[in-house]
């Protein structure tokens, strides 16, 4: 499990992040699941939303007029079967290609409150390899 390695736990203990159930995995892939896909992801010109890069000069001020930009907290998602973690929106923002380094392939996190709930359609997709993040609008 992605959230059991050293680098994570580390991560999570100097941010005040907690572990999150499979349950919250779970309610975010329903509403990932539901929306119009491509061949390997969302079809992200069907949603609406924008492309950036999480190394963008602007990333912080993009994410902020996002959807994800309204909530304090993030739900990393890993699987969806395993557990997450939900932690502050800007120490995810930073870390974002630490927290998914190991996790290949397209990722998906949602807005979350400190009180652990979640708002899965405030979410966005990212991809690692190329630090690539589409901010659901």
């Amino acid at each position: 499990m992605q959230v059991e390695a050293e680098h994570i736990t580390d991560w999570m203990s100097e941010h005040g992040a907690v572990v999150a159930g499979p349950e919250k995995a779970a309610e975010l892939v329903a509403v990932v699941e539901a929306l119009p896909w491509m061949a390997l992801s969302l079809d992200k010109e069907a949603i609406g939303g924008v492309m950036t890069r999480d190394d963008a000069p602007d990333f912080e001020d993009q994410v902020r007029q996002a959807r994800l930009g309204r909530h304090s907290h993030v739900y990393v998602m890993y699987a969806g079967d395993e557990l997450g973690l939900i932690a502050p929106l800007a120490d995810v923002l930073a870390d974002l290609d630490l927290l998914y380094s190991g996790a290949p392939g397209y990722q998906y996190l949602c807005g979350a409150s400190a009180d652990l709930r979640l708002s899965p359609d405030d979410l966005a997709e990212y991809e690692a390899d190329y630090g690539a993040v589409w901010l659901r609008s």
